[in-house]
């Protein structure tokens, strides 16, 4: 249902007062921020209003003097928790603003304008008309915003969000809540704004126009899930924002920018593609989409023409759109393993780089984000640090928790000892990847990481590891990510895992409320060691200005930016062509090596042999000392170059040979023959024939040893 915002605000002055439960919302609340809330000793120095706990205090106070409606004190609740500026913690308002969203029928882009200065422009609209279009003659697509409700139009875009650490994370955001806001999380335009003035300029023609558009409310409109686990990192906001735009939009309209004459061209049709057909689609399509320079065009996605730079090399390009995949069968493994054969296909359709694609991508499980990590490159990834707050009232948790012999999701950190003055807790990982380094690296060519203000939570958390491990480029609409470090839990999670202590109440809420806290807050590694995602976020390491042409289309002109940055990176692949083999002296195997000219051949850490290789030249190539027993073992291969003595790049080819001794000849189970799909899914025909390699960096040095602990 969608009604006015002032029919819909008129419903809340008429909610009934619920004194008995404001008592027990604000003690609430004050528990997470004083005793668990994560980043509070860094939000209080960094911004001089992040005071919840005094917002929270005046709140009773002003409750004692006067009678507040239920629309005045959820809202002040909702202020004090947006004053930390963290999308990770947040109260959700009850009914029936949990649930709705205020929009506006058009969306916003922010891009470089001829005149080389950012303007806003409309990107989308709100198909009213059979033509697909807006019904107003010059009102569309590609519109130029001068100024909304008097004020400069980009002023009035900052104005719209309060929420954000740097600069690109507020504006990108301002820009998303200037026109959609989900209102169990974000407060609603007042009744004074119900419609927007908005000054226009149209493509081609100096003449400014103006329009009235009214604020509507959609009701039924938030996301279909909350936070599954405490170990997860996502913004609310973000998923409901999304959820509310594929129902308020379905397929973004994509007509030709609008003119002075208000004509517009057709979208362009294409022929229908089955769903099933897993070269094309990914058997969780809500998460990822994928293209390559020999794959299909569809309407409204990167072009196979936009992944090749004309002198023969091929691109691909995958898109995550958050870490959690809801698969069918509820497992964190079928996103890892879907992930896995994705890579596995685009190395042999676009063996020459990958533009790998986070914007907007709001996070999920932080567990997922590092597994997936680590499918990128030879180095064994280093998983991200995790630390609690370091306040009297969680030190007695710990030592409680110790006494109570806990096993669960806080046994890590039962043995800190800290010093009492740091505001953090040492820090532990959440992660282990060891099963994942042990399959070996799923795609070969070198990477680029593509970011925005939208990227968050575990997103973020991905981008810092994918810096840290120096896995590629990243390019960056925007100067940094969403800047959201943490580990989310939902009030639940508190109430389900941590004992009573004195002095730390955590209560069950009224149903129909709930809150998020940023409750672990997490640290980079290795040469970025100590530093924090909050906030700050991680750095572009090129930063992009989005054109006119990519905020109304595909971005195809970022996406050009991503190949050409691939172009000038050199590839290190070893791939085994075909099953290894059993002989009477050990194992042989068909490779063909790229770039390197010897290879080391080990298991469990145990040299076993070295081969000099020819590059290019398919070699057969006998690897002594055999493999007794029936258990699955890695036979390690790393490759040196004529200028690095340490390897510079390595696969593990995974072998299970029978518990009796083979005839000679006789091929061995390899893990990469025998990978099933997701779902007991088939191999497409165009997916067989997959290699196993692995792709280095020059002068990176991995590990010589099959596995390693963090």
């Amino acid at each position: 249902q969608i009604v006015p915002l002032c029919e819909f605000l008129s419903r809340t002055n008429q909610l009934p007062p619920k004194p008995s439960e404001r008592d027990l919302i604000l003690g609430q609340a004050e528990t997470l921020f004083r005793d668990l809330y994560a980043h509070m000793p860094f939000k209080a120095q960094l911004y001089s209003d992040a005071r919840p706990l005094e917002a929270l205090q005046e709140l009773r106070q002003a409750m004692s003097e006067r009678d507040l409606s239920e629309l005045e004190f959820h809202t002040r609740v909702l202020e004090a928790f947006a004053s930390v500026r963290d999308a990770h913690t947040a109260y959700i308002m009850p009914p029936p603003f949990n649930g709705a969203v205020a929009f506006l029928p058009f969306r916003l882009g922010l891009a470089k304008a001829t005149t080389n200065e950012l303007e806003l422009f409309v990107t989308r609209i709100m198909p009213v008309s059979q033509d697909g279009g807006f019904g107003h003659p010059t009102f569309g697509i590609g519109a130029t915003i001068l100024r909304w409700d008097g004020l400069a139009a980009i002023e009035a875009v900052l104005e719209a969000n309060a929420v954000g650490g740097n600069t690109t994370a507020r504006v990108a955001r301002g820009v998303q809540r200037a026109t959609i806001r989900p209102l169990s999380l974000a407060l609603p335009p007042p009744p004074s704004e119900e419609t927007v003035t908005l000054e226009y300029r149209v493509r081609g023609s100096p003449k400014i126009y103006s329009i009235d558009v009214m604020w509507g409310v959609g009701v039924g409109l938030g996301p279909d899930r909350g936070i599954p686990s405490a170990a997860f990192s996502m913004n609310p906001a973000q998923c409901a924002v999304q959820y509310a735009q594929q129902r308020l939009w379905g397929r973004p309209s994509r007509s030709q920018p609008s003119t002075a004459t208000g004509t517009a061209a057709s979208p362009a049709t294409a022929p229908e593609i089955s769903k099933s057909d897993l070269s094309v689609f990914s058997a969780l399509d809500k998460v990822f989409q994928f293209q390559h320079a020999g794959g299909v065009e569809r309407p409204d996605f990167v072009r196979p023409s936009e992944l090749t730079d004309g002198t023969g090399r091929r691109f691909a390009y995958i898109r995550v759109r958050e870490f959690d995949g809801n698969s069918p069968l509820g497992n964190a493994a079928d996103l890892q393993d879907e992930f896995r054969r994705i890579l596995r296909f685009m190395d042999s359709k676009g063996p020459d780089g990958l533009v790998l694609d986070l914007r907007g991508n709001p996070g999920g499980s932080i567990d997922s984000a590092e597994q997936m990590l680590q499918m990128l490159t030879p180095v064994p990834v280093e998983p991200a640090n995790f630390h609690l707050v370091n306040t009297p009232a969680m030190r007695q948790v710990l030592a409680r928790l110790k006494v109570l012999q806990h096993d669960g999701k806080l046994r890590k950190w039962l043995d800190d000892d800290s010093d009492p003055h740091d505001p953090i807790t040492g820090g532990r990982t959440i992660s282990d990847l060891s099963a994942e380094r042990a399959r070996g690296q799923a795609y070969m060519g070198p990477v680029v990481l593509l970011v925005d203000g939208f990227t968050y939570s575990a997103a973020d958390i991905f981008a810092g590891g994918f810096a840290d491990h120096q896995i590629g480029p990243i390019l960056g609409v925007g100067y940094e990510t969403g800047g959201g470090g943490a580990s989310v839990w939902t009030h639940s999670d508190l109430l389900l895992t941590l004992p009573k202590v004195k002095g730390v109440e955590v209560a069950a809420l009224p149903s129909t409320v709930s809150m998020l806290v940023a409750f672990l807050r997490s640290s980079r590694v290795r040469q970025q060691r100590g530093k924090f995602i909050e906030d700050v976020g991680v750095e572009s390491t090129i930063p992009y200005e989005p054109t006119f042409d990519d905020v109304t289309g595909t971005f195809a002109g970022l996406i050009r930016a991503a190949c050409e940055q691939l172009a000038g990176r050199p590839v290190f692949r070893i791939d085994v062509t075909g099953p290894p083999v059993l002989t009477p002296e050990g194992v042989s195997l068909q490779i063909t090596a790229t770039g390197v000219r010897k290879l080391l051949f080990s298991i469990d850490g145990m040299p076993l042999s070295e081969a000099d290789v020819e590059p290019g030249i398919n070699t057969l190539i006998a690897v002594p000392g055999a493999i007794r027993g029936d258990r699955e073992v890695v036979l390690l291969i790393e490759g040196l170059t004529d200028a690095a003595s340490a390897p510079v790049v390595r696969t593990g080819v995974v072998v299970r040979q029978a518990p009796e001794p083979s005839a000679p000849g006789q091929q061995v189970e390899s893990r990469s023959e025998r990978e099933a799909l997701p779902f007991g899914r088939k191999l497409p025909p165009s997916l067989t024939g997959l290699s196993i390699g692995v792709r280095a960096r020059p002068g990176v040095k991995p590990p010589r040893s099959g596995s390693s602990r963090s």
